[in-house]
């Protein structure tokens, strides 16, 4: 749970009972949140993003306070690589989970310490963390621009050998340079695919995890 009290101690006893119903994670949400409307909807943008861009199930909704048991935790500790992002680890396991509907409080002291920037960096870190789909963007978003600035150099060369329309320098020039740009980002997507297999290979995450064992 957050320290600022907001989602409020008294609520624990709800999630206990859910988890008491036979779920391994119970995550809190709230109905009404007592934030601002521009924090309500970087929060929200947030868990959407690392919903769309990862094969995570993340309720936009959830907040950070949430009860597991101790094999969900257990397995969490397993997990040794460094930069983490909690919720999604929890998440990625695959334990059967339910949600409650928590009473979202005001904020006891102080003030948020994370601002925009940080919650945008938490999510890169997040998608990062849990896809490839930043690099799989700059492969397609390559072979777009080359397939673009393909076909335009392939029109202007028909003017020029059918209708003997003289190619300008400029327009040349300008195509030539989409074109190569196109193909060095297609390049770099490709290598960076490689990259992300290797990083994927280097966290060594469990292949399956066990739910029971039977004697």
């Amino acid at each position: 749970m957050d320290a600022d009290l907001q989602d409020q101690p008294e609520e624990i006893p709800k999630l206990f009972a859910k988890l008491s119903a036979g779920y391994d994670i119970v995550y809190g949400f709230r109905g009404r949140r007592q934030d601002n409307f521009l924090r309500r909807l970087a929060s929200k943008a947030y868990r959407l993003l690392l919903a769309k861009l990862t094969n995570l199930t993340i309720n936009p909704d959830i907040v950070p306070l949430r009860i597991t048991t101790r094999r969900v935790v257990d397995y969490t500790n397993q997990f040794r690589e460094r930069s983490r992002t909690v919720g999604g680890l929890v998440g990625w396991l695959g334990f059967p989970y339910a949600t409650v509907e928590i009473e979202h409080g005001k904020r006891f002291a102080g003030k948020t310490k994370y601002s925009l920037w940080k919650l945008i960096t938490l999510a890169a870190s997040g998608v990062i963390s849990f896809s490839n789909a930043p690099l799989r963007l700059v492969v397609c978003f390559g072979f777009i621009v080359s397939s673009i600035s393909f076909v335009f150099g392939l029109y202007y060369l028909i003017r020029r050998l059918v209708w003997g329309i003289p190619i300008a320098g400029y327009t040349s020039i300008i195509v030539s340079i989409f074109f190569v740009g196109g193909v060095l980002l297609l390049v770099l997507g490709i290598i960076g695919e490689y990259i992300g297999r290797i990083n994927t290979e280097v966290r060594n995450r469990p292949l399956y995890v066990i739910k029971d064992m039977i004697d």
